[in-house]
Order: structure tokens, then C-alpha cells, then sequence
């Protein structure tokens, strides 16, 4: 099971979703089945109560990302993921950056590949 901490840096103040089986980043939309759990915007995810500037999943997670049918080899375990400004990390403070949202297409391109993706699927590395 996976769950995501979203933070406010400045405050310290988080707030957390989870145990989920999956999140999926949906272009700029993050969800958990049909849940939304926050939206991506101007460099803040948004959920319906606050804002907040980087969320993290932690405990092993692989990453898979997708256009329809089409899917990509899974990426990870990764102990710990974190999106900070429309780019996810993996690792701490300065890791290893594996994504990065363009806003003017709504999709995310893999840095290692180069290869762009409407959606990310997490789920834990166990599964």
C-alpha cells in the first residue's frame, strides 16, 4: 500500500492520503481510483482545502507510464519519490530526476528517454 504526503515547506504543515493500492498522475491531476487528490498548477498542487508545493510517496514504489493501452517498462523500486515544481525525484533533497510536467501539453516526459506520457502510474514495488 501506498500513501502521499503533500507539504508546505515554508509551515511544515502536510497533509496525507493513503493507504491507497495505486495513485496515478493523470496529466496534472493526481488520483487514486476515482478519487482526486489534488491538481497541478502554476508550481502548487492544489487539493479542495490548501495548496501545497511538493507532495512524496515513500515505501517502495515503481513507477509506470502510459498513453491509453500503451505502457512503458516499470521504473524502480525507488524508496522514495518526491514532486516538487513539476519535476519527480527519486531519492532525497537533490535526487535523481526521473520526470517533468510540461504544462503546455499536458504531458510528462521521461528525462532518461526522452519520451513523453500523458499519465504516471505508482504503485508499491511488493505488488
Amino acid at each position: 500500500m501506498l500513501s502521499v504526503e503533500l507539504h508546505k515547506l515554508v509551515t511544515g504543515e502536510k497533509e496525507n492520503f493513503g493507504p491507497r493500492i495505486s495513485f496515478r498522475l493523470a496529466q496534472n491531476v493526481l488520483q487514486s481510483g476515482n478519487d482526486i487528490v489534488a491538481v497541478y498548477s502554476a508550481g502548487l498542487w492544489r487539493t479542495q482545502t490548501n495548496s501545497f508545493l511538493v507532495f512524496t510517496i515513500t515505501a517502495g514504489v515503481n513507477l509506470t507510464y502510459s498513453n491509453g493501452k500503451a505502457k512503458s517498462l516499470s521504473h524502480g523500486p525507488f524508496d522514495k519519490l518526491f514532486v516538487l515544481d513539476g519535476t519527480i525525484h527519486a531519492g532525497e533533497r537533490d535526487g535523481i530526476i526521473l520526470a517533468r510536467f510540461d504544462e503546455q501539453t499536458g504531458n510528462w516526459l521521461c528525462v532518461t528517454d526522452r519520451t513523453r506520457w500523458q499519465n504516471i502510474d505508482f504503485a508499491n514495488a511488493s505488488s
